[in-house]
């Protein structure tokens, strides 16, 4: 009813306040009469096919359809909604590389990659999720092709995304590669070496495999997912359709279809992981605790110094003297960190992406 009204009235009054109409398409999914929907996702272009009558409102509500229906849920989309409208949706001539009429519509191709990293930045402010990606690919009946393209293709991606990429040789190094693949079984030896050892908040790892066709070419397949370490947590878990590739030689072939496979997991993946991880929940973990009351005493503490948070105790151990605390706030860890200094029994020890430890002195 909102949306036909302001339709309605568009002639004679224009809408004055964009969150409004963010607010309006959100709720309703027709701001005016278009209609939008994807026509293509590619490596890094989305194209999409919108009905609008001019091309500007085509750009407008592509961004936003693509925003508030296709990329995130509707349960983060609303926590972030303020911070959305005002650093993406009111903005959305940055993300066009093309628009094409044809057929009584606008086609509009977006920079996908620009598009996915703002969104990042929105959702995790500063300090970005820091991740691992580790992943092993076969080749059936061939020997093992160097530089896995999975891995490479996943790696590239992520970081190109804005979130912080650890080098998998360094993490190899540091912690071994068979304990990263542990890690994502739930091995809490290994989860807690990725935590300390590596300050990595997520785990993308997975199997590949690619086998020739009998006509000729590769075929992959590419299963991956995405576990969070402070938990043991599975994100999001994807497996991307069967990919095809041909090229002169068999080893490349099978490394363009793996790679492919790759690309296409990607974007699910990052889809996935925006939705499971980006709400602004940060975990906090209290070592050195006595009593309960010095728990509860916390969480008075951390809703009085930050506006707008919610405090619930996720765990107490008094044994091992170790509590978690989850944080709901937009102010970020920086701030929750703050908080929990100047409380003047707590010190600071480690802070990372939806993580803080702290510990009583």
């Amino acid at each position: 009813m909102l949306c036909q009204c302001i339709a309605h009235r568009r002639s004679v009054v224009p809408i004055a306040c964009p969150l409004l109409a963010l607010l309006c398409f959100a709720l309703c999914g027709c701001p005016g009469a278009a209609e939008v929907e994807m026509d293509a996702w590619g490596d890094d272009t989305m194209t999409l096919r919108s009905t609008a009558t001019t091309q500007t409102q085509a750009v407008t509500e592509s961004v936003q359809w693509l925003v508030a229906r296709h990329i995130l849920h509707r349960d983060v989309y609303d926590v972030w909604a303020e911070e959305l409208q005002r650093q993406i949706t009111s903005r959305p001539d940055r993300y066009v590389r093309k628009v094409s009429p044809r057929r009584q519509a606008f086609y509009v191709e977006l920079n996908g990659v620009q598009l996915i990293r703002d969104l990042v930045r929105v959702l995790f402010g500063e300090i970005t999720p820091r991740l691992v990606v580790c992943t092993s690919e076969t080749v059936l009946r061939r020997r093992p092709i160097p530089d896995p393209a999975v891995e490479t293709e996943l790696v590239g991606a992520f970081g190109g995304y804005g979130f912080q990429v650890v080098d998998v040789a360094q993490a190899e190094r540091v912690i071994g590669r068979e304990k990263l693949f542990r890690a994502a079984e739930g091995d809490k030896e290994a989860l807690g070496a990725l935590t300390r050892e590596l300050r990595a908040s997520l785990l993308v790892v997975g199997q590949s495999f690619a086998a020739e066709c009998p006509e000729g070419g590769f075929e992959a397949r590419v299963e991956v997912k995405v576990v969070e370490t402070a938990t043991a947590r599975v994100l999001a878990s994807v497996a991307s359709p069967q990919a095809a590739a041909r090229a002169g030689a068999p080893e490349i072939a099978a490394k363009m279809a793996l790679q492919k496979g790759a690309s296409e997991a990607k974007l699910r993946l990052v889809r996935a992981m925006l939705n499971a991880y980006g709400k602004p929940i940060t975990r906090v973990r209290v070592l050195e605790i006595r009593t309960y009351g010095d728990v509860t005493g916390l969480q008075r503490a951390l809703r009085d110094a930050l506006k707008d948070c919610s405090v619930r105790i996720d765990s107490v151990d008094l044994t091992g003297e170790v509590a978690v605390l989850e944080v709901t706030t937009k102010e970020g860890e920086a701030a929750v960190a703050g908080a929990l200094e100047s409380n003047g029994r707590l010190r600071v020890t480690g802070m990372d992406c939806r993580r803080v430890e702290c510990t009583f002195k």
